[in-house]
């Protein structure tokens, strides 16, 4: 299990503000959890960041985007992410996969796994349910207890 980092990225809230167009006014009501993650194997870790406020979450969940740790540039954005996400220990297809729980809007809980082809990982709204994670390794990431950091007060804002 991975909490989040803890101290402010100047690059993570400047990508987030620019690709969700969040307005300065909704910075401080924006909170977000980052961790550093070498997806594709190749000793480069990339950023998963998940951002949770107006703009970005909804009853399915919240937005989320994997960042280049270099320039903070996208590489994918996500939709529906519910944390802790569990990344895979080994590969599957062209990199580590990330399971999750995809529920909302009046569906059934359900645990989903994503897969990277070409790049590019599965869409939560597009994965299919895993029957039984049991059997699953890998390090849960973003394992925050989102309400008790609420709070407690113990979160980053877009306003940091």
């Amino acid at each position: 299990m991975k909490l989040a980092e803890r101290e402010p990225n100047q690059g993570v809230q400047e990508a987030l503000i620019q690709y969700y167009e969040i307005p300065e006014d909704s910075w401080k009501d924006t909170r977000y959890y980052y961790n550093y993650v070498d997806f594709d194997g190749d000793g480069t870790e990339e950023i998963f960041t998940v951002a949770l406020g107006a703009y970005t979450s909804g009853s399915g969940g919240s937005s989320a985007l994997w960042l280049d740790s270099a320039d903070f540039s996208v590489k994918q954005a996500f939709t529906l992410v519910n944390t802790p996400i569990i990344v895979t220990a080994e590969p599957v297809q062209d990199g580590l996969a990330l399971i999750l729980q995809r529920d909302g809007g009046g569906a059934a809980m359900e645990f989903v796994q994503l897969t990277c082809t070409d790049g590019v990982y599965t869409n939560v709204a597009d994965a299919a349910p895993l029957a039984d994670i049991s059997a699953v390794t890998g390090t849960a990431i973003l394992a925050n207890d989102l309400i008790a950091d609420l709070e407690q007060g113990t979160y980053l804002t877009l306003a940091d």
